[in-house]
């Protein structure tokens, strides 16, 4: 069928465009209807369908004929005209047939013939100009037309067309597909191999659990210095801190105070009788900060002798405190009295306290 409507249009079509117009504009016509085709395809059934024919290039040589007669006005030979009434009654009854018959690839038509229409309009718009402005106008006016086609098509390319034609093939190429997957395990094998050899060797479990370095119980808090060698721990049942060396792996010092006697307070039953809660090291590591070690204070204490050099007032039950980067400053937090302490570290004052929103114990803050 396609041959025989070829043979008809296509003596039409020659002698009104040329033997190499026609070729160029059969080519591209068949290229752009079958992409248009794809596209199509692909929006409507989200799979690849398989369509084969000549029917795209066909409507495009006839669109060609078509437009480049009505481009060219009444100047054109009148038995141009007339051949063109055949080809515009072939055109319709094709698109009519393609809608009303399963399996008939009308997307495929209509795009070869909008860019058979398009070619043959511009041609024929081009006539009597540089022949290079032709030839470089039909090779922009292809260029833009099969950019945008390619375009439209991997707009409707997913996951699901990826797989599909993943297995396609796998069914038309075994042999390619088996050696991908050959290579990719040699791959995946010298890789797992690189990365080993930069692994450290295997330990035993004994190793893996480390040193018990001493056995310190109920530790709250702990600070290290920053060679790494010397441990503060704040243990807060016996209000004491222990200075540990981690080289020699023994206690240098434990620093005691009186743990203060104080009354429970609502929603703060575990704050009586409370010992230190927390620590840090001065910037010259000569001194160091704790939190109740001395009742309702921030102490600092000086590390070579244990020796509280400073009492620095805080609210109620101070617990855990940060420094600024400079070692200057100090923030308090005051579980009872729920606030913040701003602590002067340099002329060892209380600077204010900033109050938390208060909190019931039911989660509902007032």
């Amino acid at each position: 069928m396609n041959m025989f409507a070829l043979l008809v249009v296509g003596t039409v079509a020659e002698r009104i465009l040329g033997k190499w117009r026609l070729l160029i504009i059969w080519l591209f016509s068949g290229i752009f209807g079958g992409l248009i085709s794809a596209c199509y395809a692909l929006r409507e059934s989200e799979q690849i369908v398989i369509s084969v024919g000549a029917s795209g290039a066909i409507m495009g040589i006839a669109g060609a004929a078509i437009a480049t007669q009505l481009a060219s006005g009444a100047g054109t030979h009148h038995k141009n005209q007339r051949r063109v009434f055949p080809l515009l009654g072939m055109v319709a009854l094709t698109l009519l047939y393609g809608t009303r018959q399963a399996g008939i690839d009308n997307a495929c038509h209509i795009g070869g013939l909008i860019a058979g229409g398009a070619l043959g309009w511009l041609s024929a718009r081009l006539v009597g100009q540089n022949r290079f402005v032709t030839e470089g106008g039909i090779i922009v006016a292809v260029t833009l037309l099969l950019t945008g086609a390619i375009w439209l098509v991997q707009q409707q390319i997913d996951e699901s067309v990826l797989q599909v034609r993943q297995s396609l093939r796998e069914a038309f190429y075994p042999q390619e597909i088996e050696q991908e997957r050959r290579q990719k395990k040699q791959q995946l094998v010298e890789e797992r191999n690189a990365l080993t050899e930069t692994l450290s060797a295997p330990v035993s479990r004994e190793q893996a659990s480390g040193d018990l370095l001493a056995e310190i119980a109920d530790i709250h808090d702990m600070a290290i210095s920053r060679d790494g060698n010397t441990l503060y721990a704040a243990i807060e049942n016996t209000n004491s801190i222990v200075v540990f060396d981690l080289g020699q792996k023994k206690i240098l010092h434990t620093f005691t105070a009186p743990i203060a006697k104080e009354k429970s307070v609502k929603h703060c039953g575990g704050c009586k009788d409370q010992g230190v809660r927390s620590l840090a090291l001065s910037l010259d590591e000569k001194l160091i900060y704790a939190t109740s070690f001395e009742a309702n204070a921030l102490s600092v204490i000086n590390v070579a002798t244990g020796e509280i050099i400073q009492s620095i007032t805080t609210g109620a039950h101070p617990d855990s405190f940060i420094l600024s980067r400079d070692g200057t400053k100090a923030w308090v937090m005051n579980r009872t009295s729920n606030s913040v302490s701003a602590i002067d570290l340099v002329a060892y004052q209380h600077v204010a306290d900033i109050p938390l929103e208060k909190y019931d114990g039911t989660g509902d803050e007032r």
